[in-house]
């Protein structure tokens, strides 16, 4: 079954919007073979790929388009092909956070 466009909204950047995104895109990518090699495989391992999806939903959400599916079931997150590379700060806060989920 297909969304309506009805059901799809554009989301904000704002903190309720970023969590939502981060819990719809943690929950997706749970069982993603990467993440399991990047994160520690043990109690905490979901709440070291929350980090990780958190991070990047904050650098990049602000320079993209966002749109959440009405029920929360489902996001999507575009960054515009336009957006330059990451500054040095977002690129060791990057670093710091990927330290911290391994």
């Amino acid at each position: 079954m297909h969304a309506h466009a009805s059901q799809i909204q554009r989301a904000n950047s704002g903190k309720a919007d970023c969590g939502l995104v981060t819990r719809i895109i943690t929950r997706a990518f749970a069982d993603d073979p990467l993440l399991n090699w990047i994160a520690v495989q043990d109690a905490r391992r979901m709440q070291r790929i929350a980090r990780l999806v958190s991070t990047t939903v904050e650098l990049y959400m602000p320079a993209g388009e966002t749109f959440i599916e009405a029920g929360g079931k489902g996001c999507a997150l575009w960054v515009k092909p336009a957006v330059t590379a990451l500054s040095f700060w977002h690129t060791i806060r990057i670093i710091r956070m990927l330290c911290s989920v391994a």
